[in-house]
């Protein structure tokens, strides 16, 4: 009589042991197949996985010779005394693109020779630098994401630690301890503008991130809109005062022609700087030269840009292909969606997915691809849309070092997509891989 033993459990410590690699011997069939411990089929150079249906027999006590003696198998010794019925305690081997296979042979026989396919890189344990804080306004901010950044690499077993351009010399820094990438956290001018990512190729060290001359198209939000709409992406019609055309070539006086041809209300924004800091909403003409001017304090160009009613969304992308996240809908609770809305909690709700039709999610999935596209953009970033009453998206700007705290956009996204922050930084790790 032939008895079967309770099905075998492998705990998640031991999972690795039982692998399948090198084929052994199925009782039941000399021809079969049966799973090892090792890692790849070498019939077929596949990687393999474990699935659920058994094929393999399993039994209590010795196995029985041809004369009916008890005994230890040995090396071509006859091993049952009749065929067995089907077990329920072994796993069956599925083959990653050929779908199961119950005697895990044949496949494995007839498999072509020749074709190699790569197998996946496992992540490296690397040294990275989160840059993170400098001197912007936006520090605080940058250094709260690279502390996280700092914990969430750590948790994958990487080396990270944070390095402050404006507490230690930066080149001399990582020149001690000579990181294998650095991320880049920093916010602003400096981490976005193409200037620390200029240095960094300068001194051969890899990077996250888009590249320096992209970073500095996609930063300035009038060389961005320009790119924008050359490439067919829509994006609200704007108008541009520059600081020096004010102070030296009388441009007061064209205010006002910047209100016929925008009209109100409008949005006053630096053309370069980030989290919505020295963005003013204007209702009334009057107000238009107050807004420009707190515009230059934080950038040489001020962008006048006819407001848009209706749903704001950040539309996220990360990875090698820059796949979409969860589209995030932006609500605040008073006011606008201003420096303090954006980092206060509480102070704004947020709702992921967003709140929107079938139709206009595809729209505004597709037009922050095509943004980042025509910007080049690579590995993270972050396009702010407006969602207007006809379903229409309107491309605002893009961000190419979204922030990572707490309540930014980004996180959000990637866990109302079932992503961790880990691996959401594996997926921009590996993408910054790729280009090495």
């Amino acid at each position: 009589m032939v008895r079967r033993r309770r099905p075998l459990e492998i705990g998640a410590d031991r999972a690795d042991r039982y692998l399948p690699c090198a084929t052994g011997r199925d009782a039941r069939c000399p021809d079969g197949a049966v799973p090892g411990h090792g890692l790849v089929d070498p019939s077929i150079w596949r990687l393999l996985r474990l699935g659920q249906a058994p094929d393999v027999v399993r039994y209590d006590g010795d196995a029985r010779g041809r004369r009916g003696t008890t005994g230890r198998v040995r090396p071509r010794h006859g091993v049952l005394s009749r065929w067995a019925r089907r077990g329920s305690d072994a796993a069956r081997l599925l083959l990653s693109d050929r779908g199961p296979d119950p005697r895990g042979s044949r496949a494995a026989r007839h498999a072509p020779r020749g074709r190699r396919a790569p197998l996946p890189e496992p992540p490296r344990i690397m040294r990275i630098a989160i840059v993170a804080g400098g001197r912007t306004p936006e520090r605080d901010v940058s250094l709260r994401s690279g502390r996280r950044m700092t914990l969430s690499l750590t948790e994958l077993n990487h080396e990270a630690w944070l390095v402050d351009p404006a507490e230690v010399p930066l080149v001399e820094t990582l020149a001690e301890r000579r990181p294998d990438l650095c991320w880049l956290a920093l916010h602003g001018k400096e981490g976005e503008d193409g200037t620390v990512q200029r240095l960094l190729d300068l001194l051969q060290i890899p990077y996250t991130g888009t590249a320096a001359f992209d970073c500095e198209v996609a930063f300035d939000k009038v060389l961005a809109k320009d790119a924008l709409q050359r490439a067919g992406v829509p994006t609200p019609p704007w108008v541009v005062i520059e600081g020096w055309a004010l102070r030296d070539l009388g441009g007061g006086a064209a205010l006002g022609k910047a209100v016929e041809r925008i009209g109100l209300p409008c949005v006053v924004k630096p053309s370069r700087s980030g989290s919505a800091l020295g963005v003013s909403f204007v209702e009334r003409e009057g107000d238009l030269p107050q807004a420009v001017m707190a515009a230059l304090s934080f950038s040489g160009a001020a962008l006048i840009e006819a407001k848009v009613e209706g749903r704001e969304v950040a539309a996220a992308l990360a990875g090698t292909a820059l796949e979409p996240l969860m589209i995030v809908e932006i609500v605040p609770k008073e006011g606008v969606y201003d420096y303090a809305a954006r980092y206060t909690a509480g102070a704004t709700e947020y709702f992921c997915p967003a709140r929107l039709s079938e139709r206009a999610s595809a729209a505004v999935a597709a037009f922050a691809a095509a943004a980042a596209e025509a910007l080049h953009l690579r590995d993270l970033t972050r396009v702010d849309l407006i969602v207007d009453a006809n379903e229409r998206p309107w491309v605002l700007e893009v961000n190419v070092s979204p922030g990572m705290t707490e309540t930014s956009l980004v996180p959000m996204a990637a866990h109302a997509q079932g992503l961790s922050l880990g691996e959401l930084c594996d997926a921009v790790l590996r993408s910054a891989l790729a280009r090495i």
